[in-house]
């Protein structure tokens, strides 16, 4: 949390300077390192070290995401209500509940596995992007 509060601001610069897809992208390459290193990750520190590679790279997508989102229904003409698109939890919910089993059953297999899934997850999601 130290490291989401400290690196909020300088993260939104990324967003200002080079673009909030650019900042989307540096997030979720960030957050694919983060679920690596914990793959890899052998101790404490080294999963104290994932973690913060991953508050970082949550600070890169939290603000510039929304914005993106956005601004890419503004320059389509979206002429509904904005609120109503970001109501849309249900499929955030099914998601965490089909990742949480998923992970599950990976986990009974080997403990690491789930993180080198959702790393290289969240790569793809980088590449498609």
């Amino acid at each position: 949390m130290i490291f989401s509060f400290l690196f909020e601001v300088p993260t939104g610069l990324i967003a200002d300077f080079f673009g909030r897809k650019v900042s989307v992208i540096i997030g979720l390459w960030l957050y694919a390192l983060s679920f690596l290193l914990y793959f890899l990750a052998g101790n404490f520190w080294q999963c104290l070290g994932a973690e913060i590679v991953g508050a970082i790279a949550g600070t890169c997508i939290s603000g510039a995401l929304d914005a993106l989102i956005v601004d890419s229904l503004k320059s389509a003409n979206y002429t509904g209500d904005i609120n109503h698109v970001f109501r849309r939890g249900e499929i955030s919910q099914l998601s965490i509940i089909i990742g949480a089993t998923l992970g599950g059953l990976v986990a009974s297999k080997n403990l690491a596995w789930p993180w080198f899934l959702s790393g290289i997850t969240f790569a793809i999601l980088a590449v498609v992007s």
